[in-house]
């Protein structure tokens, strides 16, 4: 029986040690690098906001994609918020492999690293004690521009700023692997206010769509 993709409630909700054999399962069938590599990408939004520890998230098995798999997002500002798993060596061979020329590596590096300075300790952050568990909820359209809402359980509701949330949210409009039916799936952020941090699902209709 064919191994299921990886599906939102398991990469948002699911332990550690689960989520890391669900990955090499699904790879081992498939060899599909790119949907790993968004996969771990949104694992890393994960851990910006949760309790417990997501931070280089397979760290050595994703770099090994990128160095070595035969397939790659093509989405190139993506590969900029894994930095931090590759030495300086490796990261020169890699924006060999990844990019054309060096003023197209360039380009994409003076869009993502003012950003990233900001964020990207989010991403990488370790566990915390929290005294009140809760819930976060942020709004997207998908690409038939209809409701999406992204869901993550555990979090610390203090763990990131709102003014820094929207932009590491923003990271999932990026991924364009997850789809249903064709349609992608996070296609624009509406809303990712600190009002949707919640001890239970709650969605308030008195903030306006953007």
């Amino acid at each position: 029986m064919p191994t299921k993709p990886l599906e939102q409630r398991q990469l948002f909700n699911t332990s550690r040690q689960k989520l890391e054999e669900r990955f090499l399962e699904y790879y081992a069938e498939t060899e599909d690098s790119a949907y790993i590599i968004e996969c771990a990408l949104s694992v890393q939004v994960r851990n910006a906001y949760s309790k417990d520890d997501f931070s280089f998230f397979m760290k050595d098995f994703i770099r090994s994609l990128f160095l070595t798999g035969q397939k790659l997002p093509e989405n190139r500002n993506l590969h900029f918020f894994f930095r931090d798993y590759f030495t300086n060596d490796e990261w020169s061979r890699l924006i060999t492999r990844l990019f054309e020329s060096p003023e197209e590596y360039l380009f994409y590096a003076s869009r993502n690293d003012p950003i990233l300075k900001i964020i990207g300790p989010y991403l990488s952050s370790g566990s915390r004690e929290v005294t009140e568990e809760a819930t976060l909820i942020a709004q997207y359209k998908d690409g038939a521009g209809k409701r999406k809402l992204l869901k993550i359980r555990g979090i610390d509701r203090k763990a990131v700023p709102s003014r820094h949330s929207r932009d590491i949210l923003y990271i999932m409009t990026f991924l364009s692997r997850f789809q249903k039916n064709g349609i992608k799936s996070f296609a624009k952020i509406v809303n990712a206010h600190t009002e949707y941090i919640v001890a239970s699902y709650r969605f308030d209709k008195s903030q306006p769509s953007k």
